[in-house]
């Protein structure tokens, strides 16, 4: 089965600064002590490449925004605590609701920050965020791909890993099927499975219960891990976006680092069974 899709999001990205007016710039601290410029600012943890992989992989293009064409840029305000962590995320220039919440998300979301200093004590400093929303010729083609199995935007089904290779255009890719399925069933059990060489189960690497967290996260509670017993009795949390109804990619951390990073999983679906006629 091949399935041509085009990027979802296009994101762009200017430099992260602290806003100020004329007043702020006299006083440079906040009346709630946060600073609007500090001797070392903030920095997120990797550096601005990291920040970008992050936001790159967790923003989610409102579907509604896209299907009414609505492009804008956001800025989110927001302070880096002294430990580091963000807080009080706010619309400081927005355009859209729903871009404007979507863009809070993720930055609510971002892992914990080197915090900056001010004297080489601990601060909170304020920063402001952009983030352009742009549709791309391509991403309204997403919308169009159809499928007679269609089963909407939920988890619940089968799952198969897969590759997606680049074709002449660039923005498009096919898929190439691989050797791992995965069982979601409504009542919230799942079963991973690996397939040998003819594409048939050869054997069942784990099972468990998984939990639905967010429109964009789920939690795979292990009970047994066949090829890694380190796994068993662990959660992992798996983070997922919907490039269309039948095709996920994922990005997931757990206590074992081989088992992070990004995957893609394609849906299957069963043959139906032929009438049967006495």
């Amino acid at each position: 089965m091949k399935i041509i899709i085009s990027c979802l999001l296009l994101l762009s990205w200017t430099c992260f600064c602290p806003e100020l007016s004329a007043q702020q710039q006299n006083g440079m601290i906040r009346e709630d002590g946060a600073y609007y410029i500090a001797d070392q600012i903030p920095e997120y943890p990797g550096g601005i490449e990291a920040m970008l992989k992050y936001i790159e992989s967790n923003i989610q293009y409102p579907r509604e925004a896209l299907t009414q064409k609505v492009q804008s840029r956001v800025y989110v305000q927001f302070v880096v605590n002294k430990n580091g962590k963000v807080s009080q995320a706010e619309i400081s220039r927005g355009s859209h609701p729903l871009l404007d919440k979507e863009a809070i998300r993720v930055v609510s979301n971002m892992p914990k920050w080197i915090p900056g200093k001010n004297k080489g004590k601990k601060v909170p400093v304020i920063y402001t965020l952009p983030i352009t929303f742009k549709i791309t010729p391509s991403m309204s083609s997403i919308s169009d791909i159809k499928n007679s199995n269609d089963t909407g935007t939920t988890l619940q089904g089968i799952w198969q890993i897969c590759k997606l290779n680049n074709t002449s255009d660039n923005e498009k890719y096919s898929i190439t099927a691989g050797p791992y399925m995965k069982i979601l069933s409504t009542d919230n059990r799942f079963t991973n499975l690996a397939l040998n060489t003819s594409g048939h189960v050869s054997v069942i690497t784990s099972n468990g219960t998984y939990t639905q967290t967010s429109d964009s996260t789920y939690v795979e509670s292990v009970s047994e891990s066949i090829m890694n017993p380190k796994l068993s009795g662990k959660d992992i949390t798996i983070h997922f976006k919907f490039l269309n109804a039948n095709l996920l990619m994922i990005s997931f951390q757990s206590v074992d680092p081989l088992l992070q990073g990004k995957e893609y999983w394609t849906r299957v679906f069963l043959p139906q069974p032929a009438n049967q006629h006495n």
